[in-house]
C-alpha cells in the first residue's frame, strides 16, 4: 500500500513539474510567427471607444518574472489598435495613468489564434485629440516610424510638462488624447539625424485639431577630388553618384556630375542613405568607387584622392600623321609661342612668348591664363599680378610645378600651382636684367638668355640651353645652385669634354630615356651634339644642313627616338640613324616652303617652328608653331 502512495505522489510531481516547464516555455519568444493582439479602449462614461489613449504593452518573460513593459501604443481614431506580437507569450495591456483611470488586461497567447482584449477607463480631465503628421519637406510623403518628443503647457503659463517620446504609425500619424485647454508641442526626437524643428497647436475645447510637421529628408553631399601625386584639385571630370536607401538593396544612378575648377561638385541626397560616387574609363586616372553613408540631415563631405594611370601611348606612332591647330577659347589667342608641356592630367602649359604670359589649356580645352599679366617685366607673385619677358622655355615636373626660361631677363622662374589651380610665380636662378655666365646658387648666378629646358624624372635637376652664352646650364632644384654642363662660351660647334666643347646658339635640350645624355640643338650651327652626363664628354651626331634638317631649335626623346623642329626649314622631323658626325633624319610632316596648314604630313606647312612636346596619354604631339602664332596638333589619323 505504502509503494502505491508513493507511485502516485511521484506522479503528480512528475505532472507538476513537466505543467511548469510547458509554463515557462509559453513564456518565452519560442518561434518567429505572430499573431494579432487587438485592444480596444472603451470610455465607461458613455460606453464610446476611446480615441488616442496612450496603451502600454508588456509581457512576461519567464513564470517567475515580472511584467516588462515593451511598448507603447496610441488607440487610432476608432479607439482601438492592432499590435503584431510573437507566441507562446503571456501579454497585459495596460491604460497609462496620466490623464485615464487605471485598468489592465492579461492575456496568454499559445497558438495561431488572434487575441482581443477590452479595457475600460475614465478621462480624469476634459479631452480632447491632436491629429499630428509627420511630412517630407520636399516630397510631402508621410514618414512612418518617425520619433516625436511631445509636450504640454496650460495655455497661458510659462512652462511645458514632458509627455515623453513616441513614434508615428506607418501611416506617419500621431494620435493623442490630451487635456484642454493646452498648447501642444511636437518636437523632432532625433535631433542627431535631422535638423532641429517643433509646430505647436492649441486644444481649446474637446473638438479635435490637426498639425503637421515637415522633416527635411535631404542633406547636402559635398564631393571634392585632388590628385594624389601633386595634390592640385582634379577639375572638369565626370562623376557617376548614385543612392541607395536603407530599405533597398541596389544603388540607383541619381546624376552624372562634373567637378569645378576647385575640384568640387554638391548634390542634395535623401538621408538615411548611401551614396556611391563613381568614375571609370578616365583617360587619365585609375577608376575609382567609394561609399559613403549619409545618416545625418548635416552637410556630408567626401574628399577622393585620384591615382593616376600609365601613359597609355609612351611610344609614338609615326604613320598617317594628320595636324590640326589647337582651338584656343575665352577670346585668348597666341602671340609667337615658344614651348609646351602637359602634367600628367593632360593639362597643356604653352609659353606665349609676344604676349609675356603662360596659357594654361585644361583637358576638356578650355584655355585660360595661368601667369602674367601681358606687361614685360620679372615681377613674381600671383598669377595675375607676375610678369614675365619673352618666356620661352617650359617644363611640368611631377610635382604640378612648371619651370619657366624668362629669356630676356635671363633668369629661371618656377610657377607653383596651388590645389585650387592658382599660381604663384618666384624666381629661382638667375638675376634679372644681368646677363653672363656666372655658376652659383640660386640668384647670384647668372645666365645669358636661358631657352630651352629638359627636366630630369626625379625633379632633382633641370638643364638649361644659354643660347646667348653658347652654354649648357644645370640646375639642382634641391639647392637651386647653377653649374655649367658643357660649353666654352665660344659661338661654334666642338666636341670634347665640358668647357672645352663648343655650342652656337644651342637652343633645345633633351634627356635620353635613360637620363644617361643630353641632346643640344645648336640653332645657327644647324648641328645635333650630344653629352654623355657621366663625365660632362660632347659628341658632335650632325653638323650642317640636309634637307630634313636645318637650324633645329626645339628638341624632345619618346619611345627612345630623338624628334626636331627644323626652325630654318620649316619641317619636323626625327632622327633616322644616329651615327658620330653623320647622323641623318627622316620628314615627318612639312615642306622647306613655310605656310600655314593643316591636314596630312605632305600637306601640313609650318613658319619657324620651335618647340616640341609629346602628350604620352592622348598619343599626339604639340609643335609651336611660332612664325604663325599657332600651336599644331599631330597624332595618327
Amino acid at each position: 500500500m505504502k509503494h502505491k502512495y508513493y507511485i502516485i505522489i511521484v506522479s503528480i510531481a512528475l505532472c507538476f513539474a513537466a505543467c511548469k516547464k510547458f509554463a515557462t516555455e509559453a513564456l518565452n519568444d519560442t518561434t518567429t510567427e505572430k499573431v494579432s493582439l487587438k485592444v480596444k479602449v472603451m470610455n465607461d462614461r458613455d460606453n464610446k471607444l476611446e480615441p488616442g489613449v496612450k496603451i502600454l504593452i508588456s509581457r512576461k518573460i519567464s513564470s517567475s518574472s515580472v511584467f516588462q513593459v515593451i511598448d507603447t501604443v496610441r488607440t487610432n481614431a476608432q479607439g482601438e489598435f492592432t499590435y503584431s506580437v510573437p507566441y507562446p507569450n503571456l501579454f497585459k495591456a495596460e491604460v497609462d495613468t496620466a490623464f485615464y483611470k487605471y485598468d489592465s488586461k492579461e492575456l496568454l497567447i499559445q497558438n495561431a489564434t488572434n487575441g482581443e482584449v477590452i479595457l475600460r477607463t475614465k478621462p480624469k480631465f476634459g479631452m480632447s485629440t491632436v491629429d499630428i503628421s509627420i511630412l517630407d519637406s520636399a516630397s510631402s510623403a508621410a514618414i512612418g516610424n518617425f520619433l516625436v518628443n511631445v509636450s504640454y503647457r496650460k495655455i497661458g503659463t510659462g512652462t511645458f510638462i514632458d509627455n515623453g517620446s513616441e513614434r508615428t504609425n506607418a501611416s506617419g500619424k500621431l494620435l493623442l488624447s490630451l487635456p484642454y485647454p493646452t498648447e501642444v508641442k511636437v518636437k523632432i526626437g532625433n535631433t542627431t539625424d535631422y535638423r532641429a524643428d517643433s509646430v505647436s497647436v492649441n486644444l481649446i475645447d474637446e473638438n479635435s485639431v490637426s498639425t503637421q510637421l515637415k522633416v527635411s529628408t535631404a542633406t547636402l553631399f559635398v564631393f571634392n577630388a585632388a590628385d594624389a601625386l601633386d595634390k592640385q584639385y582634379v577639375s572638369n571630370t565626370s562623376f557617376s553618384v548614385y543612392v541607395k536607401k536603407p530599405n533597398e538593396t541596389t544603388f540607383t544612378l541619381l546624376n552624372n556630375i562634373t567637378t569645378d575648377i576647385a575640384g568640387n561638385f554638391s548634390v542634395v541626397v535623401p538621408h538615411p542613405s548611401q551614396v556611391k560616387v563613381e568614375m571609370l574609363n578616365n583617360k587619365y586616372f585609375v577608376n575609382y568607387s567609394a561609399v559613403s553613408d549619409i545618416p545625418t540631415y548635416a552637410t556630408v563631405q567626401q574628399k577622393a584622392t585620384l591615382n593616376l594611370k600609365s601613359p597609355a601611348f609612351t611610344t609614338p606612332v609615326l604613320t598617317n600623321l594628320q595636324s590640326t591647330e589647337l582651338a584656343l577659347n575665352n577670346g585668348l589667342s597666341l602671340n609667337g609661342p615658344q614651348d609646351m608641356t602637359t602634367d600628367a592630367k593632360g593639362n597643356l602649359f604653352i609659353s606665349d612668348a609676344g604676349n609675356n604670359r603662360i596659357i594654361k589649356v585644361d583637358n576638356t580645352g578650355n584655355a585660360t591664363v595661368l601667369a602674367g599679366n601681358g606687361t614685360a617685366g620679372t615681377v613674381d607673385g600671383a598669377g595675375d599680378v607676375a610678369q614675365f619677358n619673352a618666356p620661352y622655355g617650359i617644363r611640368c615636373g611631377t610635382d604640378g610645378s612648371l619651370y619657366v626660361a624668362d629669356d630676356t631677363r635671363h633668369v629661371i622662374r618656377k610657377i607653383v600651382i596651388s590645389a585650387d589651380g592658382k599660381a604663384i610665380v618666384s624666381t629661382i636662378a638667375g638675376i634679372a636684367n644681368s646677363s653672363g655666365t656666372t655658376d652659383g646658387a640660386g640668384t647670384v648666378a647668372k645666365f645669358n638668355r636661358p631657352a630651352g629646358l629638359a627636366l630630369d624624372k626625379a625633379n632633382r635637376y633641370l638643364y638649361v640651353a644659354e643660347w646667348g652664352g653658347n652654354k649648357v646650364r644645370k640646375v639642382d632644384l634641391s639647392t637651386n645652385i647653377v653649374s655649367t654642363v658643357a660649353g666654352s662660351g665660344t659661338s661654334t660647334v666642338l666636341g670634347g669634354t665640358g668647357t672645352a666643347a663648343a655650342f652656337q646658339i644651342p637652343w633645345g635640350v633633351a634627356l635620353t630615356d635613360d637620363e644617361t645624355s643630353l641632346y643640344v640643338a645648336s640653332w645657327n650651327g644647324s648641328s645635333i651634339s650630344k653629352i654623355n652626363l657621366s663625365n660632362s664628354f660632347v659628341t658632335i651626331l650632325r653638323k650642317g644642313a640636309t634637307t630634313n634638317f636645318s637650324s633645329p631649335r626645339g628638341i624632345y626623346v619618346a619611345g627612345g627616338k630623338l624628334f626636331i623642329a627644323n626652325t630654318g626649314n620649316h619641317t619636323f622631323s626625327v632622327i633616322n640613324n644616329e651615327v658620330e658626325t653623320n647622323t641623318t633624319f627622316s620628314l615627318l610632316m612639312g615642306a622647306t616652303t613655310s605656310g600655314n596648314a593643316i591636314g596630312s604630313a605632305t600637306a601640313t606647312r609650318f613658319n619657324g617652328p620651335v618647340g616640341i612636346w609629346y602628350d604620352k596619354y592622348a598619343g599626339k604631339f604639340y609643335i609651336a608653331d611660332t612664325g604663325n602664332n599657332k600651336i599644331k596638333v599631330i597624332s595618327p589619323n
